[in-house]
């Protein structure tokens, strides 16, 4: 018997394995921004606001639909009111510069002069003596 002392043959050299990577994580949603603190307003910007706000009252005073609503929160927001009401007697239209006389008494709880119908430059003559009227008083 022989045996055959010759070495096998040298295999060829498998090709390397690919390097193992890992699989990809989870879909994680991105970190939720901090929720932004509440804006807190200046004085003053928290009182221009407010007297915009109340500026498109006194246009919904011309409204039949929307006057009554109109009419009470102007009516509750008292001397504060009392600036955009004035300004709401220089305007064109009659009705509303009426109605914001009536409202001017109503919140001073006084009689005020003042005629809606009038001309022009009587009108802003009796807003002026009722500008400086309230302002003394407040």
């Amino acid at each position: 018997m022989i045996v055959n002392d010759t070495i096998p043959p040298a295999r060829a050299p498998s090709p390397p394995a690919p390097p193992r990577v890992p699989p990809p994580p989870a879909a994680v949603p991105p970190p939720a921004a901090p929720a932004a603190p509440p804006t807190r307003l200046s004085a003053g910007a928290h009182k221009v606001l407010e007297q915009e706000m109340l500026r498109r009252m006194i246009d919904q005073l011309s409204d039949r639909a929307q006057m009554p609503n109109a009419w009470h929160e102007l009516a509750s927001r008292g001397d504060t009111a009392v600036p955009v009401l004035l300004e709401a007697l220089e305007r064109r239209e009659m009705e509303i510069r009426h109605l914001a006389h009536r409202l001017l008494e109503s919140v001073t709880g006084e009689q005020l002069e003042f005629q809606a119908n009038a001309a022009d430059d009587v009108r802003l003559r009796q807003v002026a003596h009722l500008r400086a009227k309230l302002d003394r008083r407040g």
